[in-house]
């Protein structure tokens, strides 16, 4: 019986990959491959076309802030600069140790070609040491990393601007499609869509912030125990449920990682919707239980 259960278990988390899978490479990629960006900005000519065999993403923000002030600050990205406005919490779990935000201390030089934005301070605490060389400047509008894309900010008017960030594949002998990919791109859309809106909320003085590293760490925290509760679910529910209910959360648990804004609410509205299906289930499964032993007792 114990071995039945497992493997049922196996195979419904089998099944809800799967379909995570196919729901995210027809509807969900092409969206977070786009983020943002208007036709016009994805289908432009960038710097960084000249070394890349592919485009992977474009994607953009609209910044309620001069050019001059934006391009303040994706110029200092780099963990021993003012690090790179994503999620700082995770960044230094891993050893990507960034540097306080208050430019009015530093005095960084700005990007030269031939300088290196650095993913990491100590190598030694880094759980994957990094680098992004720096191909190409246009001082005051784009610069180009190796190994990530181009950066490119753009006037709207006097108060607003676009920052454009496209992600491009620098291997010449990479495939079409690699396990990889699969699960890095989505990864580092994640990381980079908090770095787009963190550039944003900082050039605009944080006058229009609705995201915190407080809010960042809820967030998270929602998202790892929501995966966590579908996945007990999967154990514990019996019948068509085993499979439909926890499929279904499956799936809205990709788009409120992917498709919707990363602010807490959602992620731990999905939390509290995981446990009350969980109590729901388990006075199910505690009675089903009850009823087999009351007929098993003489």
């Amino acid at each position: 019986m114990f071995m039945t259960n497992l493997l049922k278990s196996a195979l419904i988390l089998f099944l809800i990959i799967a379909l995570q899978l196919i729901v995210h490479i027809l509807m969900v990629k092409p969206i977070i491959a786009t983020w943002g960006a208007s036709d016009s900005e994805i289908t432009m000519p960038m710097a960084g076309d000249r070394w890349a065999s592919s485009n992977i993403s474009t994607r953009a923000v609209t910044i309620d802030s001069p050019k001059s002030e934006v391009w303040k600050w994706v110029n200092q990205l780099g963990a021993d600069r003012a690090g790179f406005f994503s999620y700082i919490f995770l960044e230094n779990m891993l050893g990507y140790i960034a540097m306080p935000f208050d430019l009015s201390n530093y005095d960084f030089k700005p990007l030269v070609v031939g300088d290196v934005v650095r993913g990491s301070i100590d190598k030694d605490k880094s759980a994957i040491v990094f680098g992004f060389p720096v191909l190409d400047v246009v001082p005051d509008d784009s610069f180009v990393l190796e190994n990530w894309g181009t950066f490119k900010v753009t006037r709207i008017n006097d108060s607003q601007s676009r920052l454009i960030v496209r992600t491009q594949d620098f291997d010449q002998n990479s495939g079409n499609l690699r396990m990889a990919d699969i699960i890095g791109l989505p990864d580092h859309y994640i990381m980079e869509r908090r770095m787009l809106l963190g550039i944003k909320e900082r050039a605009e003085g944080k006058k229009n912030c609705y995201l915190s590293s407080g809010a960042d760490i809820l967030w998270f925290a929602g998202i790892v125990l929501s995966a966590f509760g579908i996945c007990v679910l999967v154990v514990i529910f019996r019948g068509v449920q085993s499979i439909l209910i926890p499929v279904g959360l499956g799936i809205l648990w990709m788009f409120t990682v992917l498709v919707i804004n990363p602010i807490p609410q959602y992620s731990l509205g999905l939390l509290v919707l995981v446990v009350t299906f969980f109590f729901s289930c388990r006075t199910k499964f505690m009675d089903w239980k009850y009823k087999i032993i009351l007929r098993k007792t003489p």
